[in-house]
């Protein structure tokens, strides 16, 4: 069975219908679902995070909720309870994220996403 995929994104792309937004994302690169995820939550089974491609967060089944914000601005990208899920932004640029997990109500994991001394890597690609 496929995971249910859910695309989040902030103010200036909401608009759009969920829909949209996966096309729109599984069209850049196909790696919405296509690419494992590459970050073990240490401590979370199941939990994995990586920020390829914008945000992909998956969540195994059970009572979690998710806060995604931005942390220079506190915009909220979102914030939800969710069971057995990937999440996605379909914002693809630098955001410096700030996570936190629940479960069962209890605050289990927060992160704040930093390149600072970290190896990045642009992709430029031509169309048409």
């Amino acid at each position: 069975m496929e995971k249910l995929v859910h695309i989040f994104c902030g103010p200036k792309l909401s608009d759009l219908p969920q829909q949209a937004l996966l096309e729109c994302s599984r069209n850049f690169l196909g790696m919405v679902s296509n690419e494992p995820i590459t970050g073990e939550v240490e401590g979370l089974d199941g939990v994995r995070l990586d920020f390829n491609v914008g945000l992909r967060l998956q969540i195994p089944a059970g009572n979690w909720h998710v806060n995604i914000r931005d942390g220079n601005s506190g915009i909220v990208f979102f914030d939800e309870d969710v069971s057995d899920i990937l999440l996605v932004s379909a914002e693809k640029y630098f955001i410096p994220w700030e996570i936190v997990l629940s479960l069962d109500g209890e605050p289990v994991f927060s992160h704040r996403y930093s390149a600072e001394g970290q190896l990045v890597c642009f992709h430029y690609f031509e169309t048409g």
